[in-house]
């Protein structure tokens, strides 16, 4: 009964936090484009990079304007959202947004009118996690962003999962202002530092063998840690809970 609990459980918190989830670490390009009055038009990015290939687009689902993008090849720079699965691209208007775990950290932007012109920018770096930029569409000129996303996300993310390895913990950690607290430090300690960590190495070619690697170390000290100060439980109980509460907090970071 009590395994059938926390199944229940797991799978409310994923069906609640599933509209939130991609506030998780993952690195990401913002771009809002100005002096542009045609509606119909296409962008990408171009980076000489390459992540894994595994759901690539088969070619015959691009339209017009990507398929010239899809066929740009200058000096080895091509087209990364359409043949990378890792990179998801979306838009709102003149505002588009790329990420998820190919999301370059040198990249140029190219856009193709409704006429098929094809603009390129210069060659960008992506120095944050988050980088937010505004392009001239008519010189693709770039201008830089002062923005405070990424502070905000790692307070989202710390919250969270505060909340759900305490939510986690009922089922296996005893109930006491001691052990509460012990949960609470303990996550505060180890979630900054996967993200200062994971904000200052931004390798998107090994992002995900880097960010599943930290997530392992974290398994470690944050067992060794209750293990150590949470005396009124089983060992066992808290090596379970450590490994389910970090599984579904990672789980959520790639939703």
């Amino acid at each position: 009964m009590k395994k059938i609990k926390i199944i229940v459980l797991l799978l409310i918190i994923l069906n609640v936090l599933n509209v939130y989830a991609d506030k998780g670490p993952k690195p990401s390009i913002d771009i809002k484009f100005i002096n542009i009055k045609d509606v119909n038009y296409e962008v990408d990015l171009l980076a000489k990079e390459r992540t894994i290939n595994i759901y690539s687009k088969p070619r015959n689902n691009l339209n017009k304007l990507e398929k010239v993008i899809y066929n740009y090849n200058k000096n080895g720079w091509v087209a990364k959202s359409i043949r990378d699965g890792l990179l998801w691209k979306s838009n709102n208007g003149n505002n588009w947004s790329f990420s998820y775990f190919g999301t370059p950290s040198t990249f140029k932007v190219i856009l193709v009118d409704k006429n098929k012109n094809i603009k390129v920018s210069k060659t960008i770096y992506r120095n944050d996690m988050n980088l937010s930029i505004i392009i001239d569409a008519k010189t693709m000129k770039v201008y830089y962003k002062n923005s405070f996303d990424y502070i905000k996300n790692i307070i989202y993310i710390l919250l969270t999962t505060i909340i759900i390895e305490l939510i986690i913990s009922l089922f296996f950690i005893k109930k006491n202002i001691h052990n509460i607290f012990i949960i609470i430090i303990t996550n505060i300690v180890t979630n900054l530092l996967l993200n200062i960590i994971l904000y200052y190495l931004n390798i998107s070619s090994l992002y995900f063998i880097i960010f599943i690697l930290l997530e392992l170390l974290v398994i470690l000290f944050e067992a060794k840690i209750y293990l150590k100060y949470i005396k009124d439980t089983k060992n066992k109980n808290i090596i379970i809970y450590v490994i389910i509460a970090n599984t579904l907090t990672a789980l959520l970071t790639f939703i």
